[in-house]
């Protein structure tokens, strides 16, 4: 035991005695069941200075070229009628057979007498002189008073060789002056093909006497289109209709479809020079001059019930 102590005393003897245990030890390793089991796996951290996975970076679509942005323009404005109608005004030019074999007068103008109906204004039921004609079965009749009225107006139409009226109107005042407007659609009125039919407005100042009244009346006539005009208007330009139909001898279609127009179109002075020439192609010059002054009312007034 001394001798041990001894020994340990010694530096070489020292470490010469653990060198020997620590290789003991690792030759000893194979003798308890071969390899060292495997370290227990961890999940892996990120070292410093790494950065976590960045988001997946969406790549862009390619573009497809029908759906390409591109500015908006402005929706287009219509184009207005009057920049469409012909520069020449339209012709009437009346056909005999349309107006039932005869341009003979037809048209009456009021007769002023004294008393009250020197005070009225005047009223003019606005067609040919002779009779116009018509394409349609129920076709819009125009009238016109130079200023307001304040006494009723009566409208008749009335069929050749009828015992009655087919219509009869009347329309309480006050009635104010410019362009007036008939809708025989709109009164359940329809005209026969080839018949004839005289409409007449008059004031009335006196109910209790009728031939003091104010009246004015023109004549009509339906005539259903040939197959010539059919298709003439159907190869014609919209803004050449009243065009055609005037040259076809249709007054009464001719100034409706102008009539219209003026109505969307109120400023036009083009349109109002076209639909005076109308007039005065049939002897109404005074009313053209009227109607295409531009104190006109914007529509035409209503019609009654």
């Amino acid at each position: 035991m001394n001798r041990l102590l001894e020994a340990l005393r010694r530096p070489v003897l020292v470490f010469g005695l653990l060198l020997g245990l620590a290789i003991s030890g690792l030759l000893a390793i194979p003798w308890f069941g071969g390899s060292p089991a495997d370290p227990p796996q961890a999940p892996p951290v990120a070292e410093v200075g790494e950065r976590a996975p960045a988001p997946a970076r969406e790549e862009p679509r390619p573009q497809n070229p029908r759906e390409e942005t591109t500015p908006v323009a402005p929706a287009e404005q219509p184009l207005e009628i009057s920049a469409l109608v012909p520069a020449e005004a339209p012709v009437y030019r009346p056909d005999p057979d349309l107006a039932g074999g005869s341009l003979a007068s037809q048209r009456s103008a009021p007769v002023i007498r004294p008393g009250a109906a020197s005070s009225l204004p005047e009223v003019r039921a606005l067609g040919p002189e002779h009779v116009g004609a018509t394409s349609n079965a129920a076709p819009t009749l125009y009238w016109f008073l130079s200023g307001a009225s304040s006494v009723p107006v009566e409208i008749t139409l009335t069929s050749e060789g009828a015992t009655g009226p087919l219509l009869a109107l009347r329309l309480e005042p006050p009635i104010g002056a410019g362009l007036h407007a008939l809708r025989l659609e709109r009164h359940g009125a329809r005209l026969e093909p080839g018949a004839t039919y005289r409409w007449i407005v008059a004031l009335v100042p006196d109910p209790a006497h009728r031939d003091a009244d104010l009246v004015s009346g023109a004549a009509v006539r339906r005539v259903v289109a040939a197959g010539a005009l059919t298709e003439q208007l159907a190869a014609a330009a919209p803004a050449e209709r009243a065009h055609v139909l005037a040259a076809a001898g249709y007054w009464y279609d001719a100034f409706d479809t102008l009539t219209g127009w003026i109505q969307s179109e109120p400023a036009s002075e083009q349109l109002r020079e076209h639909r005076a020439a109308l007039l005065e192609q049939v002897g109404l010059a005074g009313v053209a001059a009227l109607l295409s002054a531009p104190a006109e009312p914007s529509k035409p007034a209503a019609d009654g019930p």
